[in-house]
């Protein structure tokens, strides 16, 4: 990193989230390739499902950068807030606001990839998807079978362990499936334990983070199957409302300045 840190341990975290964030970099320049400027520039949901996780990450970054540089230098506190907490308040404050970090990466997310899943199944196989649509699971599921048969096992198990942990961030991080049954996950050669009515102590950055990464490996062999690049446009409804409202304001920025003249 090429910024000045107080905290080891923030810089250590920062380090993390810029390697993962430059694979899923990667993973979106290669799904570029396989569309035309014409598509991308229609906020396509198959160029721009890698671009939001992307975001999710430089967001992630940045607050790192702010617990590194500011949250933890006292002489930032006293400048800002008159006075430094003590050494127990300042980590609680560092603690809680890196935790909360962590639940928006897990909720940013997969609310990122599984709107854009959704979409790409709805318009790749319209019958498929009214069947399969109540259970993300079974969606990802069925795209592997279709795409990645010789990797399934790999795959599922990045499904199941991204799925059951953001699940758990409903339930204040305790795991609470309706079958009241324990599940265990392999994955990455680790047996990861999900005991019911328990708290998942194990979901930390580093496991996040490579889960990220190999969904984003996923989702990059996903849109850039033939059938996948081959489908008619497939709008990304919240990026397209995002720039919808930023022409909006370019617009009355611009009406602004011709009515100051």
């Amino acid at each position: 990193m090429r910024y000045e840190f107080h905290d080891s341990a923030a810089l250590e975290l920062a380090e993390l989230i810029q390697g993962a964030l430059v694979s899923v970099q990667q993973d979106s320049a290669r799904v570029l390739e396989f569309y035309s400027q014409e598509t991308k520039a229609a906020v396509d949901a198959r160029t721009t499902s890698l671009s939001k996780v992307e975001s999710v990450l430089h967001a992630c970054l940045l607050g790192m950068i702010f617990v590194g540089q500011h949250l933890t230098d006292r002489e930032w506190w006293g400048r800002s807030m008159g006075t430094a907490p003590d050494d127990e308040y300042l980590e609680g404050y560092v603690s809680r606001y890196t935790e909360f970090t962590k639940i928006g990466l897990i909720q940013a997310t997969f609310s990122s990839i599984e709107s854009s899943i959704r979409l790409v199944l709805r318009s790749l196989a319209p019958e498929t998807y009214k069947r399969l649509r109540v259970d993300f699971r079974h969606i990802c599921y069925y795209l592997i079978d279709e795409f990645m048969r010789d990797e399934r096992q790999h795959y599922r198990a990045v499904t199941d362990i991204m799925r059951l942990i953001r699940n758990t961030v409903h339930n204040n991080g305790v795991f609470s499936p309706k079958s009241g049954r324990d599940v265990r996950i392999w994955y990455r050669e680790q047996l990861y334990s999900f005991e019911a009515e328990k708290v998942v102590n194990f979901a930390d950055w580093e496991l996040l983070l490579q889960i990220i990464v190999d969904f984003s490996e996923f989702i990059s062999r996903v849109m850039t199957q033939p059938v996948i690049t081959e489908l008619a446009h497939i709008e990304d409804p919240m990026i397209s409302q995002l720039v919808a409202e930023s022409s909006s304001d370019d617009t009355a920025d611009d009406t602004a300045d011709d009515t100051a003249d």
